[in-house]
């Protein structure tokens, strides 16, 4: 999957800062790396950049996009600075110069894992069970604080990553509900393995 930030503030953007709930309204934030900041790490990274130059940490959402897929709010943190300009200093690997970002007041950060917020760009199964699993593999593998996640049996883990992986590629293929499942029955997706059958 290849998620970019999108180019502007669309009314899918408006959408999921309403599932947010956030009273700040969505800004683009440039992205100038600090000194020895790690990727992934943007609490730390605020928090030494903070300590060493002022301002204070902005805890919100950077939005992402996958092109008429779907969109996710991720919990982040840039740099206020003294004199009031927000700055994500922490690297990206793939090379955005700026993310959009919500901010969120109401959220704290206590070192826990938050999953992402995502809304599907189309009524479509095969996105909406995508986004199902995601959700589902983040609340039984990820619980507490990173390095304390639960150690689940292979058996239970591997049918859900096997899933997943499989709806990932008929996504990044452009196929749709209406298209074979990826079982190889020949069978629609939507008369198949969906999640939306099962129920």
């Amino acid at each position: 999957m290849r998620t970019r930030a999108p180019a502007e503030v669309t009314k899918n953007v408006r959408r999921l800062a309403q599932r947010i709930a956030s009273s700040h309204e969505p800004c683009f934030v440039p992205v100038l790396p600090a000194q020895n900041a790690k990727e992934n790490e943007c609490f730390e990274n605020v928090s030494n950049v903070v300590s060493a130059e002022g301002g204070e940490r902005v805890i919100g959402w950077a939005v992402w996009e996958w092109p008429n897929t779907l969109i996710e709010a991720e919990l982040h943190a840039v740099w206020k600075s003294p004199d009031m300009r927000l700055t994500d200093v922490t690297p990206r690997s793939d090379g955005e110069s700026r993310v959009l970002f919500i901010p969120d007041s109401s959220r704290a950060y206590t070192g826990d894992y938050v999953d992402n917020i995502r809304l599907a760009l189309r009524d479509d199964s095969v996105i909406e069970d995508f986004i199902a699993l995601s959700q589902e593999f983040v609340r039984i593998t990820r619980v507490g604080k990173p390095g304390q996640e639960v150690r689940l049996p292979a058996h239970v883990v591997r049918p859900l990553a096997q899933h997943h992986s499989a709806l990932a590629e008929m996504l990044k293929a452009g196929a749709r509900d209406h298209d074979p499942c990826f079982c190889g029955s020949g069978r629609k997706y939507s008369k198949c393995h969906s999640l939306r059958r099962a129920r």
